[in-house]
């Protein structure tokens, strides 16, 4: 399964594991930020996130694509 996806909700990661669990492959590689409480000795409590989709999507998806075609991805 090839996948890349942008999405605006919580990525569950648990529920990602599960989907993409396959026997045949080696490897799930998830990459989770956290953002600390403070900045500057003011108090963070969210961020905001921005995104052009058009770009991400066709971006992420020649991304997978290369690597398809760089490591014989079946």
């Amino acid at each position: 399964m090839h996948h890349f996806e942008l999405v605006e909700n919580k990525i569950e990661r648990q529920a990602l594991v599960e989907k993409f669990s396959d026997p045949a492959c080696g490897a799930f590689i998830s990459f989770e930020g956290w953002v600390r409480n403070h900045h500057d000795k003011r108090p963070v409590s969210h961020l905001f996130y921005d995104s052009y989709p058009e770009l991400a999507i066709t971006e992420g998806l020649a991304v997978v694509k290369q690597a398809i075609e760089d490591y014989e991805i079946n």
